[in-house]
C-alpha cells in the first residue's frame, strides 16, 4: 500500500473529501446531474475541499464484459476518457487520491493500460495508489486518515455490502475507510479501543465506515437482468472537523 498526504495546508475549521466513484460514464444509465451537483459543491468549497476517486469513472465494456457490454454503451472508450479528463481538469488540483477500479481493470488486464493511472498522469498528480491506499489530511494540528479501496465483494444485498466494507479494519487501521463497488449508499460509525501510551489510558477512537453510491439512473441493464435492488444513486461527501481537540468526521449525501 502507498501512503499520499493531501496537498491541503489552510487553515480552515472543516475540510471537505468530495468522493467520486462508480460514476461509469459511458453506461447508458450514467446520471451527469450527480457529478455535476458534487463539482458545484466542489467549485463552492474550492478553498477547502479535496477529491478523491474511488474508480470505475467510466465504463470501460468489452466484448467479454457481463451483459451486453460494448452494445450497451452511449460512448467509445476514447470518448469516454476524454469526457473524464474534460469534466476534472479544472479540479485536477484538488485531486489527493485515485484507486483503480474493476471496470478499468478490463483494460490493464487485456493490454496493460492502466486508464487511471494514465487519468492521474494526465492531470500531473502523482496520486495514484492502485488497487488501495491510504490518504492523510493534516492542518491545524488535526490529522485524519482515509484507507480507500474500490472493493470487490458481490455485494448484492444491503449486508453483504457492509460486511464487505466493515472487513476493511481487519487489514487496515483508518479515520475513514472508503468503499465503492456496490452502488449502495451506506455509513457508519465503529468505536475502537486505543492505548493512549501518552496518558496512560485507553481511549475510544471512532472509525467512519462509508460505501459510496454511485452516479447511475435506475432501469435496464445487466442489474436489471440479473434481479439486483434499485441502486442507492448520490455521492458522498466527508466533512473534517479541523478544530483541534474536536476530531470528528461525517458523511454528507447530495
Amino acid at each position: 500500500m502507498r501512503l499520499i498526504r493531501s496537498d491541503y495546508s489552510g487553515n480552515a475549521d472543516k475540510l471537505y473529501v468530495a468522493v467520486f466513484g462508480d460514476l461509469h460514464y459511458g453506461s447508458k444509465n450514467y446520471n451527469e446531474n450527480i457529478v455535476d451537483e458534487q463539482l458545484y459543491f466542489v467549485k463552492q468549497h474550492r478553498d477547502n475541499c479535496s477529491i478523491l476517486f474511488l474508480g470505475d469513472l467510466v465504463e470501460c465494456a468489452t466484448k467479454a464484459s457481463v451483459g451486453r457490454g460494448i452494445y450497451d454503451e452511449s460512448a467509445n472508450l476514447n470518448e469516454q476518457f476524454k469526457y473524464i479528463t474534460s469534466k476534472f481538469k479544472p479540479y485536477a488540483d484538488l485531486i489527493d487520491g485515485a484507486v483503480q477500479g474493476n471496470h478499468c481493470e478490463r483494460i490493464a488486464q487485456y493490454c496493460g493500460l492502466d486508464l487511471t493511472e494514465t487519468l492521474c498522469n494526465t492531470f500531473g498528480r502523482d496520486v495514484y495508489l492502485g488497487y488501495r491506499g491510504y490518504v492523510v489530511f493534516s492542518w491545524n494540528k488535526v490529522a485524519y486518515t482515509f484507507d480507500i479501496w474500490h472493493g470487490a465483494t458481490g455485494g448484492a444485498t444491503d449486508g453483504g455490502a457492509l460486511n464487505a466494507l466493515l472487513k476493511m479494519k481487519d487489514t487496515a487501521f483508518a479515520d475513514v475507510h472508503l468503499m465503492g463497488h456496490t452502488h449502495k449508499k451506506l455509513d457508519i460509525v465503529k468505536p475502537i479501543w486505543m492505548p493512549d501510551t501518552r496518558n496512560g489510558k485507553p481511549v475510544l477512537v471512532n472509525s467512519l465506515f462509508v460505501n459510496t453510491g454511485c452516479a447511475m439512473n435506475n432501469g435496464g441493464g445487466y442489474g436489471e437482468m440479473k434481479g439486483y435492488a434499485p441502486l442507492d444513486i448520490g455521492l458522498p461527501i466527508i466533512e473534517l472537523n479541523g478544530v483541534k481537540g474536536q476530531k470528528q468526521s461525517k458523511v454528507i449525501w447530495l
